[in-house]
């Protein structure tokens, strides 16, 4: 919320500085170069310290920590346990968000956050009643299968910390391994979902 009312406050004065130096036809250009705008164009501008275009693990955490933890603890406590964990991934998977996954919906998800690397099976397994669609229950049934929320809870503790998050999420969009968050890798992440 605080970034929001910082940009509102920086649009604002900016809209104040242009409209006040409209009519003024005397006013040079003092820019220099290339000069990138006050506010890149870029989904996730705000988290990009260095205006490189490329979120660090270091900025990712932050919008993770802002974004995502706290979306998914949903109780508050000490971490994500494993049915906030699931729900949190349910969420993001279902694309046209009416409380079931189809096979497409699923194939997506899987892939996109499980990768090549991932073993999450085949759908059939997780279609436990055979309906050709999976709820949250089945959902949760066949994540746990695959070891994924284990691989995210490094001390094993049971619960996946803020740090653990961050970790896991940055590991999982950063597909080419360069240590950094590009805009092919954020598209690729988020997979159209406006969840950060």
């Amino acid at each position: 919320m605080r970034n929001i009312c910082k940009r509102a406050i920086a649009l604002g004065f900016a809209a104040l500085t242009l409209s006040a130096c409209a009519g003024d036809a005397d006013v040079e250009d003092t820019t220099i170069g290339d000069a990138e705008p006050a506010m890149a164009s870029y989904p996730y501008a705000a988290w990009d310290t260095d205006r490189n275009q490329m979120l660090t693990d270091t900025e990712f955490r932050t919008v993770a920590s802002e974004r995502g933890y706290t979306r998914w603890n949903t109780n508050n406590d000490t971490g994500i346990d494993r049915d906030e964990f699931g729900t949190g991934l349910f969420g993001l998977w279902d694309r046209d968000r009416n409380n079931e996954l189809t096979e497409q919906e699923w194939r997506d998800g899987a892939g996109r956050w499980y990768g090549a690397d991932g073993n999450f099976g085949e759908f059939s397994a997780w279609d436990t009643n055979r309906d050709g669609m999976l709820d949250m229950n089945e959902y949760n049934l066949g994540i746990g299968t695959t070891g994924y929320y284990d691989r995210w809870d490094a001390d094993r503790n049971s619960f996946v910390d803020e740090n653990e998050f961050g970790t896991g999420l940055f590991s999982t969009w950063d597909t080419n391994r360069d240590s950094n968050i590009d805009a092919n890798e954020w598209d690729f992440g988020a997979g159209g979902v406006d969840w950060f």
